[in-house]
């Protein structure tokens, strides 16, 4: 057993360690958030396929789409915002729900990548799919 005196030093250093392993934890959530973010969106169904071919295909010099690191906006939520660039012009913003495993256009140029599901399935929105 540790000194009387040794105990607040022992308390602190536990402490410590308590919050760097929180902190280690919670970046492999949000790393792997981020992996699961930018799967979900390119496969996401679009006009002609995927939302990954849609975004080749917009690119004007036949390059590959680049698309940023996903924002987490809310780790409790499972939500991330992507951006991606395809060619010149304004980039391909997506919201990303990961719990609901929805990927939502949040510009005027995503929305043109999107498939109307609704026509005739009675599904949701772009990028909705069900869970059956």
């Amino acid at each position: 057993m540790a000194p009387p005196q040794a105990r607040p030093a022992v308390m602190v250093v536990t402490a410590v360690m308590m919050a760097l392993s929180v902190i280690t934890l919670q970046r492999c959530f949000d790393e792997s958030d981020r992996k699961k973010a930018l799967q979900l969106l390119l496969s996401s169904p679009a006009a002609g396929g995927t939302v990954h071919d849609a975004l080749i295909a917009a690119a004007a010099d036949g390059g590959a789409p680049t698309c940023n690191q996903p924002e987490i906006v809310s780790s409790c939520a499972g939500t991330l915002s992507v951006e991606c660039a395809a060619g010149p012009g304004e980039s391909y913003r997506y919201a990303v729900d990961l719990v609901r495993r929805s990927v939502t256009p949040l510009n005027a140029r995503a929305r043109t990548l999107a498939v109307r599901r609704d026509a005739g399935t009675g599904a949701g929105g772009a990028g909705q799919e069900a869970d059956h």
